[in-house]
C-alpha cells in the first residue's frame, strides 16, 4: 500500500508540473497578441496628427499602450512564479524518487516476489490512467 501512495503522490506531482507548464504555454500565447496589439496601436498612432481630434485619439492610444504594459509586467510574474513552482516541485519529485531506500522500504514486507509483481502492475495501472486522462 505505501508503494501505491508514493506513486500516487508522485503522479500527483507530475500533474501539477504538467499543468503549470501548460499555463507557462498560455502565457506565452497571451505575451505574443499583447504584441501584436502594441504593434497595432503604435501603427495606428504614426498615422495621427498630433492635434486636434486624432490627438485626442492619440492620448487614447497611449493610453492603451500604458495599460499593455501592465498586462505584460502581470504576465512576466505569473510565469516566473509559475516556474519557480515547477522547479519546486521537480525537486520534490526527484526527492521522492531518490531517496535512499525510501522505495526499498516500502517493499520490504513484500518478499515474495509475487506480490511485488502485484505492486509494480498496480503502479503501471495508476500510471496508466494518468496518462490517459493527458
Amino acid at each position: 500500500r505505501k508503494v501505491h501512495d508514493r506513486a500516487h503522490e508522485l503522479l500527483k506531482l507530475w500533474e501539477k508540473i504538467t499543468d503549470n507548464e501548460r499555463d507557462l504555454t498560455q502565457a506565452e500565447k497571451e505575451r505574443e497578441k499583447i504584441y501584436r496589439t502594441q504593434e497595432q496601436i503604435r501603427g495606428n498612432m504614426g498615422a495621427l496628427a498630433p492635434t486636434g481630434e486624432e490627438g485626442r485619439i492619440r492620448t487614447r492610444y497611449i493610453g492603451q499602450l500604458e495599460t499593455t504594459e501592465e498586462q505584460l509586467k502581470a504576465l512576466a510574474q505569473r510565469e516566473s512564479a509559475l516556474k519557480a513552482e515547477i522547479e519546486q516541485l521537480k525537486r520534490e519529485a526527484e526527492r521522492l524518487i531518490e531517496t535512499p531506500g525510501q522505495w526499498a522500504m516500502c517493499c520490504r514486507p513484500a518478499a515474495d516476489e509475487r506480490l511485488k509483481l502485484l505492486l509494480a502492475l498496480s503502479l503501471l495501472a495508476s500510471m496508466a490512467k494518468f496518462f490517459v486522462k493527458r
